[in-house]
């Protein structure tokens, strides 16, 4: 049962494959099926992955050594080949010298073996930790193959390159994704012009905080990692922050209006919002922090403005109206009086008291938009 030296060399030549070692596994897969339908002269050789939930066999590729094609795409389903796909829960490998007979093969033979005319196949599933993850088969046309065991595990250390040829590839895309995970992170938190931070959720020591939270609250990061979130607070909010944090402390998302203290002692108004995240194994919160108190001085002094506005209003309309109504009565009184060719001192004393009146009211209404 022992390998052959041409054998032995193509699995030290896949072994070192830049394929296998980068987790190029499509490119290894087409490799390993080249060498094997080459070292034992077979003439088809497949790699099919299989798909648990769906319960079917994908094929990867086919090559046909006779024709020099290669193929893809076919599926065969659990239900339509019950006793092939069960095989594997106890047997590594099917040897079916006539794959047209064996019990665990001939489900195929009017579909598939008739079809290409295939006489014998080697199955050898290809399994990591233990569970089936896909198959390589080989394929004797034309005439009936008596598979060796020494083939048997040849292609069975094959199986194992492309198992691990799989991890490679899986743990590449972790490394990518733990990559581009610190990418987003660079960008969304270090590199937001928003001030940001992490907190611990057990002792409330700063975790970490970005570039605008170091420029905004005037601290370096080396302080921050030795201040908790209380010590940002004015002392008047540190118990109302206590007591929110009790009753808020594994709320998914939340967000309101505080104020915090930047180093200097300035007061500021800020919107927060946090979420509840984990950092570096730590529960932990994420922090917004938006400075709007700018936002609010606009608001109270248009509320100010406001307010001054229906003072004015309220004035105009309620004392100036009487002064404005008298004159005008005056004013047809003494046009009267001119028709007839009668002159009333009492009436021009009463309109110069009501002018003097009005002018009073101007300066008043003056002074109230001037505060």
């Amino acid at each position: 049962m022992e390998l052959q030296l041409d054998q032995y060399q193509s699995l030290l030549g896949l072994s070192r494959s830049e394929n296998l070692i980068n987790g190029s596994f499509e490119l290894f897969i087409d490799q390993a099926i080249h060498v094997l339908s080459n070292e034992l002269k077979v003439s088809r050789a497949s790699f099919w992955s299989y798909d648990v939930e769906n319960e079917l066999i994908f094929n990867e590729l086919l090559f046909d050594r006779n024709t020099n094609n290669q193929t893809s795409g076919e599926i065969l389903l659990r239900k339509d080949y019950p006793n092939y796909f069960e095989a594997f829960k106890n047997e590594l490998a099917i040897l079916a010298e006539d794959a047209a007979e064996d019990p665990r093969t001939r489900e195929f033979k009017e579909n598939y073996l008739d079809a290409f005319d295939i006489k014998s196949m080697l199955d050898v599933q290809v399994s990591i930790q233990g569970k089936l993850f896909g198959i390589i088969c080989l394929e004797q046309i034309a005439e009936k193959r008596e598979w060796k065991k020494s083939e048997e595990l040849y292609v069975s250390s094959v199986a194992s390159y492309i198992a691990q040829a799989y991890i490679i590839k899986l743990k590449n895309k972790e490394e990518q994704r733990r990559k581009q995970s610190e990418t987003n992170y660079q960008q969304l938190f270090l590199d937001s012009p928003i001030p940001m931070w992490v907190y611990d959720m057990d002792t409330y020591y700063f975790l970490d905080v970005n570039t605008a939270a170091i420029s905004n609250y005037g601290y370096s990061k080396e302080e921050f990692l030795k201040l908790t979130i209380f010590d940002i607070r004015p002392d008047e909010e540190v118990q109302m922050l206590e007591h929110f944090i009790k009753t808020n402390k594994r709320k998914k998302w939340s967000s309101r209006e505080w104020k915090h203290q930047l180093k200097n002692g300035e007061i500021i108004d800020v919107e927060i919002s946090s979420d509840w995240t984990t950092y570096r194994g730590k529960d932990a919160r994420i922090v917004i922090a938006l400075n709007i108190t700018k936002e609010k001085k606009l608001i109270q002094d248009n509320e100010i403005s406001l307010n001054k506005f229906k003072d004015f209003a309220f004035y105009a309309s309620h004392n100036l109206r009487g002064p404005v109504s008298r004159l005008l009565g005056l004013n047809k009184l003494l046009k009267f009086e001119r028709e007839k060719n009668e002159s009333s001192d009492s009436t021009l004393d009463h309109i110069q008291n009501t002018i003097v009146e009005i002018d009073e009211m101007i300066i008043e209404l003056n002074k109230m938009l001037e505060k």
